[in-house]
């Protein structure tokens, strides 16, 4: 069964928006005062879809750094769904021959924290960072394609709490399930920054 074929895969644009607006024309919450300014991220279904493009801020890219390294295939992202599609190859197996319980917690990590950014940002958040991955492992997963999905327990104030289960593409079988908290942030391109001189830097999130 593949569950997938109800979703289908986003193109990227990159283009600015006037201060506090979405680029459907419509108007961001603010957060106190400062309405967002910058550029977005707009990512748009090349088939229609149940849900509207997502977008994040310009420093938050959600195929860069790691996720990128864990080449996930991003089918469906929103602030309430995410989906993503698993190649399962040898580098991603532990000594015997089974997939390594580091990418069910890596993918989890993954899938919750760019739904949560989606979420985030729509509503005046200007990022997110994980704070607690719980992942448990279910079953034994050797060869063949794997997705993850994402969707939201609680979604409040100052942070949010999102769930995902890793399934086979072969009998749609759970692998691994997780939980990931998430705390909303002010300044993420500042989190975990030591130099005392950077003004909001916070070494109480790494």
């Amino acid at each position: 069964m593949n569950r997938a074929t109800d979703f289908s895969v986003a193109a990227v644009t990159r283009r600015a928006v006037p201060a506090g607006s979405r680029p459907d024309g419509g108007q961001l919450p603010t957060k106190g005062k400062r309405p967002f300014r910058g550029r977005v991220a707009v990512y748009t279904p090349l088939a229609p879809t149940t849900t509207v493009p997502f977008m994040f801020d310009s420093s938050f890219d959600p195929e860069s750094g790691f996720n990128g390294l864990l080449g996930l295939d991003w089918r469906h992202v929103g602030g309430d769904r995410v989906v993503a599609g698993i190649r399962v190859t040898d580098q991603l197996k532990q000594p015997y021959g089974i997939v390594h319980g580091g990418l069910y917690c890596s993918v989890i990590e993954a899938v919750c924290s760019v739904g949560a950014a989606s979420w985030g940002f729509g509503h005046g958040v200007e990022g997110v960072v994980g704070v607690s991955n719980t992942t448990d492992f279910l079953r034994a997963h050797r060869e063949g394609d794997l997705e993850a999905v994402a969707t939201p327990v609680y979604q409040g104030r100052t942070y949010q709490i999102w769930q995902a289960i890793v399934r086979r593409d072969s009998d749609d079988k759970p692998v691994a399930r997780g939980q990931l908290r998430v705390q909303h942030i002010d300044d993420p391109q500042n989190v975990g920054r030591t130099d005392r001189g950077v003004e909001g830097g916070d070494e109480r999130i790494a």
